[in-house]
Parts: structure tokens; C-alpha cells; sequence
């Protein structure tokens, strides 16, 4: 199975969380974890299926990208370019997807964050 990559249209950055000590605030600054993903975003209500998969109520949306390693779900991805750009994605799960038995993309179940300055 040959991917689609005219379909990553997004671009963002995935961040991790770097606070110290017992803050229980998450705390995301300095360096992404990875920097430049491309993705494909869909917006979505928990309530529904995508791709035949029921989704949890809190997620609103789903992130598909090429698989890479380390990516959890206490990290956020933070969306730079595309119709999506500003948004900031906390990540609640993370999903192999495979072709030919062989994974090759992930999506990424996401809760937008609503920000206050």
C-alpha cells in the first residue's frame, strides 16, 4: 500500500510537558519534541465513529500522520500551518495504523484546549 501524502496537509509541532518539581499545571515551553509534522486533521464529535472506530466524548479531533516513536498521550500538538494553524491539540490517544501488517501511520485522538491569556 503506497500513502497518500498529498493528504498531510497540516503542519505542526508536537510538544511535551516540562514542568518540574509538583506542579500539577502541565507546562509546555522551550523546544518541541518533534518539529514540522505533517498531518491530515478532521474535526469531530465524540460521539461519532471515524473509520470505524468509536471515538471517546471529550475528543474533537483526530490527527493522522506518519508513525513515529515516542509520541504519548500527555503531549500536545500544536498546529502551525494549514486550516487548522493556532490550534492546540491536547493528545488523549495515541493509534498504529497499519498497511500490509506493517504500521506506517498514527493517529492521534485529540481535545482541542481552549487557551486564556
Amino acid at each position: 500500500m503506497k500513502l497518500d501524502l498529498g493528504s498531510l496537509r497540516e503542519l505542526g509541532d508536537i510538544e511535551q510537558d516540562s514542568r518540574t518539581g509538583n506542579d500539577p499545571n502541565p507546562v509546555y515551553t522551550g523546544r518541541p519534541f518533534i518539529k514540522g509534522v505533517p498531518s491530515e486533521i478532521a474535526s469531530v464529535g465524540g460521539s461519532e465513529t471515524f473509520r470505524g472506530r468509536q471515538l471517546k466524548s471529550e475528543t474533537t479531533h483526530v490527527v493522522e500522520m506518519h508513525r513515529m516513536d515516542g509520541i504519548q498521550p500527555d503531549m500536545r500538538y500544536h498546529v502551525t500551518g494549514g486550516a487548522y494553524a493556532g490550534s492546540i491539540l491536547h493528545i488523549m490517544a495515541v493509534r498504529d495504523m497499519t498497511a500490509e501488517g506493517i504500521p506506517m501511520r498514527m493517529q492521534l485522538d485529540c481535545k482541542q484546549l481552549n487557551l486564556v491569556d
